[in-house]
């Protein structure tokens, strides 16, 4: 039943009965076509839809098309939107946004590459940005970030942390670090442009360089003490 075709109906030359028994029996062929056809309604029978909006329904939820946008609905009642991808009017973009099953979003992801997660996620490896392009940002909320941000300066590889009030924006200075850990162990040497205070006090005053131990310290722009 590849073929569809709608069988002549009546045949003037025959009885009106017997014409009444072809109609009756030609119906039924009809039908019986028609449920074949919606029985079977897979990609060997279809192979193109021309239609503006296409509604597939099963027990567990439905699925809306809608020319390039698709969307998942959940089987709860009222049943709520859990998946959406394709083409946005309103920002020209194509989308895929998850959502769970109270209908807040947790995954969006836009053809601009942008993309936002409300969740844990787990990586192995990452890379972030190309070259010293990239950066590591977290919003605290006050209109700006704290920013790691990988650089080759003169001195080489470098990590940068401080504040930015745009994401790849100007770079400014951080009001402070805190590490809160026992100890925190420095492989190499150290710098130190400012003061270096411990417990309150201030240990280490720049501008005098004083040594406070047998180590040897070192001040920007000063001699080795």
């Amino acid at each position: 039943m590849s073929t569809f075709s709608i069988p002549t109906i009546i045949n003037s030359k025959l009885p009106t009965e017997k014409r009444m028994d072809n109609l009756e029996n030609q119906v039924l062929e009809l039908i019986n076509r028609l449920s074949y056809i919606t029985a079977h309604f897979d990609s060997k029978n279809v192979k193109r839809l021309d239609t503006n909006e296409t509604v597939i329904k099963s027990a567990d939820g439905e699925t809306y098309i809608n020319g390039p946008l698709l969307q998942m609905w959940d089987k709860q009642d009222p049943a709520v939107l859990r998946l959406q991808m394709g083409y946005d009017p309103v920002s020209g973009n194509f989308l895929f946004d998850l959502y769970n099953k109270a209908g807040v979003t947790t995954v969006e992801l836009d053809s601009e590459g942008n993309e936002r997660l409300k969740g844990t996620l787990y990586v192995q490896n990452a890379v972030i940005g190309i070259g010293d392009a990239g950066s590591l940002n977290y919003d605290i909320g006050t209109g700006s970030y704290i920013t790691l941000k990988g650089a080759y300066t003169v001195t080489g590889s470098t990590l940068v942390f401080c504040r930015t009030l745009e994401l790849g924006g100007a770079l400014y200075s951080l009001e402070r670090i805190d590490f809160n850990a026992g100890w925190t162990y420095f492989y190499g040497s150290v710098w130190v442009q400012g003061n270096l205070d411990m417990d309150g006090g201030n240990v280490l005053d720049v501008g005098s360089c004083s040594a406070v131990t047998d180590h040897e310290v070192r001040c920007v722009n000063y001699a080795t003490v």
